[in-house]
């Protein structure tokens, strides 16, 4: 039979949670984890934290309807992955529905508060909505593209407040098909969310009046913020690199800022334009083959190359979870030349960001053992001009012949090419910050 609670204010059938007198409704946490609920202000109920937990899915009498605040906890969220779509546990859907159909997304944003977190909250109406997005194929449905588009202007109001971006959760996700170890879709909420106030969505899903006051209220560089889809011909392209940069910009976040190539082409810029094929310090230093690390949010790439000195380049022999690459090389001097070492570490730093000056800091380690101690073998001492937006390099060559292993003892004390291993290492720092570190790992003699 069903429960009435105070007054028939709400009914407890099993683990449905009915609203039974007409009237709005708000449901608050108390300091104890009890569950207030109360109708306009008068008759309530408090239920205990484990009846509360226990309700599954809410209903509503006529005149009945949920305005705010409306606190809810113990809600657990599963991202999208092979596993499946993002989904919420439990089923809120009555109750956002009945929160959205009567006051509309922008209230139901503001009162609602999931797990005492704003974030929590867009996840839960963002999934809400895709749940509907997904089940009817609705692309061209106009009340939810709204519904969407608006949600989307609300999260960019709470990320100008200085919220968390949703960047670390993944909304869309679609296995690798094709063996290639990247999957075909990897969206984030954030990037989601955000795409739907662009110009371009905006004037594809609206017309007319509508289409001009969601235009008057997304902000001007919201909207020009291309939209990423996570599908995996984007990858590493060019939209991929822009809104990695908006979002670096405006001091988020990312998973996927960095990207890794182990024999890479070095960036244009830091190509010598009167022999395209070479590097600034000399020719016969290609421009391929080159390990690669690139900070697209900041806009900066380092690169690092062990090589035959004078020759090519060392392939990696192996490469550690850490995505540190290790090179056997060989000991003893170059042929021909019994002052230097038969193997050189090339570096390269470019900077390739409109607005940012870095300053680069090239390392080794001078101890010859496994152990490391680093000292500071080039320096650009201070940051690279990159206002004019043609970006900056730095770059050169070294041999561990000219390193003092022992600066502490008096003279030079000259490391004698026998086996050893080095650590090479360069930095990029914005002002005292280190935004972004590239590490090898030599092998001599192995």
């Amino acid at each position: 039979m069903p429960k009435p609670i105070s007054k028939a204010t709400v009914v407890v059938t099993g683990t449905n949670l009915h609203f039974a007198q007409p009237g709005e409704y708000s449901i608050d946490y108390l300091p104890s984890g009890n569950v207030k609920i109360q109708v306009d202000g008068g008759h309530s109920y408090v239920m205990s934290a484990a009846e509360y937990a226990s309700i599954t899915s809410f209903s509503f009498a006529d005149g009945a309807s949920l305005g705010g605040p409306v606190a809810v906890n113990g809600v657990s969220f599963t991202e999208a992955g092979p596993g499946g779509p993002f989904e919420v546990s439990p089923n809120l859907d009555s109750l956002i529905g009945e929160m959205i159909s009567t006051h509309g997304i922008e209230y139901t944003a503001e009162h609602l508060l999931i797990n005492g977190s704003a974030a929590d909250t867009f996840k839960v109406l963002w999934d809400y909505l895709d749940d509907a997005y997904v089940a009817g194929n609705n692309y061209y449905n106009l009340p939810l593209n709204e519904t969407f588009a608006r949600l989307g202007l609300e999260y960019a109001e709470y990320l100008e407040a200085g919220g968390e971006p949703l960047t670390f959760i993944t909304a869309k996700y679609t296995s690798d098909s094709n063996s290639n170890g990247i999957p075909q879709r990897e969206q984030s909420m954030h990037d989601n969310l955000l795409g739907n106030i662009t110009t371009a969505a905006i004037e594809d899903r609206f017309s007319g009046a509508l289409e001009a006051e969601l235009l008057a209220l997304a902000p001007d560089e919201y909207q020009d913020r291309p939209y990423y889809d996570g599908n995996e011909p984007r990858v590493g392209g060019a939209i991929h690199d822009a809104i990695r940069a908006f979002d670096y910009d405006h001091g988020w976040d990312r998973p996927d800022y960095i990207d890794r190539s182990y024999n890479g082409l070095i960036d244009p810029l830091a190509r010598d334009a009167a022999a395209p094929n070479s590097m600034y310090y000399g020719n016969g230093n290609p421009v391929d083959d080159w390990n690669l690390v690139r900070h697209e949010g900041a806009q900066v790439e380092l690169g690092l190359k062990v090589k035959h000195r004078g020759g090519d380049e060392y392939a990696e022999a192996s490469i550690g979870p850490d995505g540190i690459a290790h090179y056997n090389v060989a000991a003893g001097p170059q042929a021909g030349s019994p002052n230097r070492a038969e193997w050189n570490f090339d570096f390269a730093a470019t900077d390739y960001s409109p607005d940012t000056d870095f300053t680069y800091v090239v390392e080794l380690d001078i101890d010859p053992s496994a152990g490391e101690n680093f000292v500071t073998i080039y320096s650009s001492d201070a940051p690279l001009d990159t206002d004019l937006g043609n970006g900056s390099t730095f770059q050169n060559s070294f041999n561990v012949a000219f390193v003092d292993t022992d600066p502490a003892t008096p003279g030079t004390q000259h490391y004698g090419f026998g086996p050893a291993e080095f650590n090479v290492r360069i930095s990029a720092y914005e002002g005292s910050e280190l935004v972004l570190t590239h590490e090898v790992i030599v092998h001599v003699g192995a």
